[in-house]
């Protein structure tokens, strides 16, 4: 850690996990499945 707002070089940090890649592929999956489950009966109009 590095002072704030000092200039620290992430670069050299070495591999970063890839939890956004996963995180955004399981949002995509959990909204499709209901999306589907809906188009395939869709609630009855009011």
């Amino acid at each position: 850690m590095g002072e704030a707002m000092g200039g620290v070089d992430y670069n050299e940090a070495g591999p970063k996990p890839d939890t956004t890649g996963k995180a955004t592929k399981t949002l995509a999956a959990n909204a499709a499945h209901p999306a589907h489950l809906l188009s395939a009966d869709p609630y009855p109009a009011s």
